[in-house]
C-alpha cells in the first residue's frame, strides 16, 4: 500500500475484496472475528445484503463499515461491521465511514441504527459514543447500542 490519499466509495467492494480485508483485520477484532463467524460466509453475507462504505488505498480495501438497512417495517438498520487496516488506524477513517453510513441510513428512511460491540473494545465503544449511540442493552460480553436518526 502507498502513502497516497485514500478514496472513499459506496457499494463497490466484491465478496473477494471484503473477504481479504476481513482476513487481514481478523486479529484486530475483539474477540477475533474468526472465533465468532466463518469469515467467508460473513463476507458473502455483507456483499449480498449490506450497504458498504469503503476506504481504498489504490486497489486495497483498507476500511469498511457495513450495515443492513432493509427492515422497512421497523425502519431500524444495523451496523454489522466496522474494520480498519492497522496502517490506517488513528486517521479518522472509521469516523468518516460511519458518518457516510449514518447519512445513507437517514436518506433511506431508517429512523434508528443499532450496533453490537464487545464490552472489551474501548475504541469501538468510543466511536459509537461520539456518534451518539446509547441506550445500551447488555448481551453477554457485548452491548447493543441504539442511535435514533
Amino acid at each position: 500500500m502507498t502513502d497516497t490519499a485514500l478514496t472513499f466509495r459506496r457499494n463497490t467492494a466484491t465478496r473477494m475484496h471484503i473477504h481479504a480485508h476481513l482476513q487481514a483485520c481478523e486479529g484486530r477484532f475483539i474477540p477475533p472475528l474468526g472465533s465468532r463467524v466463518d469469515i467467508d460466509a460473513y463476507a458473502r453475507k455483507i456483499a449480498d445484503h449490506a450497504a458498504s462504505f469503503e476506504a481504498w488505498d489504490g486497489k486495497h480495501l483498507v476500511g469498511l463499515v457495513a450495515a443492513y438497512m432493509n427492515d422497512r417495517a421497523a425502519r431500524c438498520g444495523h451496523v454489522t461491521n466496522v474494520s480498519i487496516a492497522s496502517a490506517q488506524e488513528g486517521r479518522g477513517v472509521a469516523s468518516l465511514l460511519m458518518g457516510m453510513c449514518l447519512e445513507a441510513a437517514k436518506e433511506s428512511g431508517m429512523s434508528a441504527m443499532t450496533i453490537e460491540v464487545s464490552v472489551d473494545n474501548p475504541r469501538s465503544l468510543d466511536l459509537c459514543r461520539r456518534f451518539g449511540f446509547g441506550e445500551p442493552i447488555r448481551n453477554g460480553g457485548n452491548v447493543l447500542l441504539r442511535l435514533p436518526l
